[in-house]
């Protein structure tokens, strides 16, 4: 891809990054299209005639490093509980591991759903429910969940880290 067209599409990522999510639901919300990022995909591609499978290609990447950053930021703040003795070494281990394993879950799930449309209510009691369950393991394994991740954090899906309230 030549330098003009990366600019191009890093210019729109920042535009779309800045336009946020709300803009995507809105999108969503009035399209018939049960994949809001396929459908914006083509429209760049078209918009600034790139090809599809490049535009794709950056979002892709976009969303490795940040779930890379994620990642490394959660492993950290675990760290810093590990430090200032919230939790142990091997309590820590375990919390990413469950954390990884929330992601996997949650990455098939959305894969699976991608041809049809989210039943917000059910999202949401879902939601709870995992809520629930992750607090009881957590129970079981002795962490107290609310000393390592605050309130905000748990109601955003889990993906976020303790101490992550950006």
């Amino acid at each position: 891809m030549n330098k003009l067209k990366t600019s191009v599409i890093a210019g729109v990522l920042t535009t779309v990054g800045t336009v946020g999510l709300v803009g995507v639901s809105a999108h969503a919300a009035t399209t018939t299209s049960t994949d809001p990022q396929s459908d914006l995909i083509s429209k760049i591609a078209k918009k600034f005639n790139l090809k599809s499978d490049e535009v794709k290609q950056v979002f892709d990447d976009a969303h490795k490093e940040r779930e890379a950053e994620r990642s490394a930021k959660l492993s950290e703040n675990l760290q810093k509980k590990v430090d200032d003795g919230t939790i142990t070494a091997d309590q820590k281990t375990k919390l990413e591991a469950k954390f990884k394993e929330l992601k996997t879950k949650h990455e098939a799930e959305r894969e699976a759903n991608k041809s049809s449309k989210p039943d917000r209510a059910a999202m949401k009691q879902k939601m709870e429910s995992e809520r629930a369950e992750l607090k009881a393991w957590a129970t079981q394994n002795g962490i107290d969940l609310d000393r390592v991740m605050p309130a905000p954090a748990m109601g955003m899906g889990m993906h976020r880290g303790p101490d992550d309230n950006q």
